[in-house]
C-alpha cells in the first residue's frame, strides 16, 4: 500500500486544501469508533448515529424525539475550526494520500502552556487537577485529531501521522490528548496507553473522556520503534 504522509506547512494550507481536509473530516468521523454522523435534535437527547446505522436510522424516518435528526458535523463549522487553528504559529498538520492522492488520514496538534491547558479542561472534576501545573512549566504538545479512514487502517498510518506530527515539536516534553475511556473506550485509547499515556484527569462528562498524558520522549521512541518493525 503506497501512502504518502507530508506536514502542511501553513503556505500550503489554502481555501482548497482546508475544504478537502475539512470534508474527509466530517467523513472519517461519521464511522465508528466515533459515530459522528447523525445527532437527535433535542439538545437533553444527544443520541447519536453513526453511517453504519443508516438503515437503523432510516426505519425511524430519520426522526428521534418527535424531531428530524440532524448532521453531526456541519462541514461550514469544521472550516471555520480549522481556519482558527491554522492562524496559531504553534499549529501543525500531518495528512496521509493514498496513490491517487486522496486524503486517507490525518493528525494535527497545537501547544497550549499549563494555564491554558487549565482553562481548556476546565470541565474536568477530579482531585488531580494539581497535576496539570506539574505536568511541565513550559509549553505542552496537544494531540487534538486523529483519524484514519476505516478501509486503510491497521496498516500504521496512524503510527506515521502521529510520528510526522511529533518531528514538528522536538523540544516538547510532555504531550496531551483526549480521548474516550470506559467500557466503551475508543480505539485511540487504548492505542495512546500503549504507546505510554498514563491518565492525568476524567472528564465529568456522559462520555466517558479521559484527558491522557505522556512523556514526549517515550511516546516518540515506541513510534519510532514500531515504524521499523
Amino acid at each position: 500500500m503506497k501512502i504518502k504522509i507530508k506536514n502542511i506547512s501553513k503556505k500550503l494550507l489554502n481555501r482548497v486544501v482546508i475544504e478537502e481536509i475539512a470534508t474527509k473530516f466530517k467523513s472519517i468521523y461519521s464511522f465508528s469508533p466515533w459515530s459522528e454522523w447523525k445527532i437527535c435534535s433535542n439538545p437533553k437527547c444527544g443520541v447519536r448515529w453513526g453511517i453504519e446505522e443508516r438503515k437503523s436510522l432510516d426505519l425511524l424516518n430519520k426522526t428521534h424525539c418527535n424531531k428530524l435528526v440532524r448532521d453531526y458535523w456541519v462541514l461550514s463549522d469544521i472550516i471555520l475550526m480549522l481556519r482558527k487553528l491554522e492562524t496559531r504559529k504553534d499549529f501543525s498538520i500531518s495528512i496521509a494520500r493514498d496513490k491517487e492522492g486522496a486524503i486517507v488520514g490525518f493528525c494535527w496538534g497545537y501547544l497550549l502552556h499549563v494555564d491554558e491547558l487549565i482553562e481548556k479542561f476546565t470541565p474536568v472534576e477530579n482531585r488531580n487537577i494539581h497535576l496539570f501545573k506539574e505536568v511541565d512549566t513550559k509549553a505542552i504538545l496537544y494531540l487534538a485529531e486523529i483519524a484514519v479512514r476505516p478501509q486503510f487502517r491497521n496498516n500504521g498510518i496512524a503510527n506515521m501521522l502521529a510520528l510526522n506530527l511529533l518531528d514538528h515539536y522536538k523540544d516538547i516534553k510532555n504531550v496531551v490528548s483526549v480521548t474516550k475511556g470506559g467500557r466503551d473506550k475508543s480505539i485511540t485509547n487504548e492505542w495512546w496507553y500503549r504507546l505510554g499515556f498514563d491518565l492525568l484527569a476524567p472528564y465529568n462528562d456522559k462520555r466517558n473522556r479521559e484527558v491522557q498524558f505522556g512523556k514526549y520522549s517515550t511516546i516518540y521512541r515506541k513510534l519510532y520503534s514500531k515504524k521499523h518493525n
